[in-house]
């Protein structure tokens, strides 16, 4: 996989492990880490589907055995690759809240940098989805954890004054999402989809609809 879009389980040797112990433990976290690696990169060149354990094992240079015993079935290794790159989303959400620019300028940047990410992973970015729709309990956790930063970041934006505050944080974040996901969720399925035009469309209604009203914090009708 290229560096930009390469995906890694996180994670190092066991502090207390003794010498021997832990010559044995990197071996076995290497050899774990190369399976996950070839896999992801078949996963972002021919997708899911179309990559069997078979030619994970071949890639890695593995018995079809010791794939399985490091990683119980195929799937296992989509549901981690999915909590990772939820976890990069949330760090690129941070990364933002620390940038000295308006929430406009904000939501722009993310909605660049998830269009170039996205394009160059058309095929594991579809598969990353089902894995969340297959089994979105697996990955609640975290997908609160985003939505959590989410209204952390829409309070930012309250506090300087570029936000509505007839809204709640939590709610707009939520509508964030929503218009991001259905966005990407419209280009995995129709391949003439305009993408990188619809995601700057998509950032640019959410910079409108989350804009102060007239009047500061009016009642909800």
């Amino acid at each position: 996989m290229e560096k930009a879009t390469e995906i890694r389980v996180p994670g190092g040797p066991e502090a207390s492990a003794g010498a021997v112990e832990g010559r044995r433990e990197r071996k076995k976290r290497e050899l774990r880490q190369r399976i996950y690696d070839e896999a992801g990169r078949l996963f972002l060149r021919q997708g899911f589907d179309a990559t069997t354990v078979e030619q994970i094992s071949e890639a890695a240079d593995v018995a079809q055995a010791t794939f399985f015993n490091h990683y119980p079935s195929k799937d296992d290794l989509i549901q981690q690759m999915t909590s990772e790159v939820l976890g990069v989303v949330g760090l690129l959400i941070e990364e933002q809240r620390k940038r000295k620019a308006g929430t406009v300028e904000r939501i722009g940047e993310m909605a660049v940098r998830a269009t170039k990410l996205i394009e160059n992973t058309q095929l594991l970015t579809r598969d990353l989805l089902r894995a969340l729709m297959r089994k979105p309990g697996g990955s609640g956790r975290l997908l609160a954890d985003v939505r959590a930063t989410l209204a952390e970041f829409m309070r930012d934006g309250q506090e300087i004054g570029d936000v509505r505050t007839d809204r709640d944080a939590e709610f707009l974040a939520e509508m964030l999402i929503a218009v991001f996901y259905g966005t990407i969720t419209h280009w995995l399925n129709d391949s003439d989809y305009p993408f990188p035009e619809r995601m700057r469309e998509a950032a640019d209604f959410l910079c409108e609809s989350i804009a102060p009203r007239e009047g500061g914090a009016e009642a909800r009708s």
